[in-house]
């Protein structure tokens, strides 16, 4: 028969899990020791607990102080059972084994509900990035503007339509359409400029991928308010350039 380790070689250890719709953890635990499971205050009410190892048994802490898990029947050595457990709208599933492991040793397992949802981190660097997760997250006001050049250049006609303006905090982003015939076009800027005489803004543009002839860009720069009729986007591509004022 093995003999436990010395109690002063064991410590207590919690681990953390987060609630989802389906959770699944697994534990060790020490027969004599015992493994509490701690529930969110919000849902312990609404607990139900089975064990389908009738050697181990559960108690349920009155006060929402959780649910223990014992070995009974004395030395057990690499017994286990499955927990399961309904709380709300979560389901959980949980495999605990016994074993005199103190390094693998689990005395509290702290169930805690998912943090709410958030904007997604952004690369800082990307100023699109920050304000593509901004929009996502709030509902600014859309400035529809609708203006459109086009040009015949030698590999095909080209057109730019600027779609809108919406204002998002210290930036302005202006969503943009380019229509080509041709796929040797390719993209190499898209530049602001406001006022009169024409002052050039330091801006931002990014373009998402070519959908058969068109492309949908976003041009990104600080806010601004010059007079109405006195913007201008400019658009330089492998075949020539191409201006939309309005």
């Amino acid at each position: 028969m093995m003999t436990p380790p010395p109690v002063g070689v064991i410590s207590p250890r919690a681990r953390y899990v987060v609630l989802r719709p389906y959770t699944a953890a697994r534990a060790v635990m020490i027969p004599n020791l015992g493994l509490r499971l701690v529930f969110p205050s919000s849902q312990a009410r609404s607990l139900v607990l089975a064990v389908t190892n009738p050697l181990f048994h559960a108690t349920v802490l009155p006060r929402g102080g959780g649910v223990v898990l014992t070995a009974g029947g004395g030395f057990h050595h690499h017994y286990c059972t499955n927990v399961f457990a309904a709380l709300g709208a979560y389901r959980v599933s949980l495999f605990v084994c016994t074993a005199y492991a103190p390094h693998r040793y689990t005395s509290d397992l702290l169930f805690v509900m998912p943090r709410a949802p958030g904007p997604p981190p952004v690369v800082r660097h990307a100023p699109w990035a920050a304000l593509a997760a901004r929009l996502a997250w709030t509902r600014p006001r859309v400035h529809p503007i609708r203006k459109r050049a086009a040009a015949q250049w030698a590999v095909g006609q080209v057109a730019l339509d600027v779609r809108s303006r919406v204002a998002a905090g210290a930036h302005e982003v202006f969503t943009v359409r380019i229509r080509t015939q041709s796929r040797q076009i390719r993209i190499l800027g898209l530049a602001l400029y406001a006022g009169r005489p024409w002052r050039v803004l330091r801006s931002h543009f990014y373009c998402s991928a070519p959908a058969g002839t068109a492309v949908r860009c976003v041009v990104i720069a600080p806010r601004g308010r010059p007079p109405v009729g006195h913007w201008h986007m400019v658009l330089a591509a492998s075949g020539g350039s191409l201006r939309v004022s309005w």
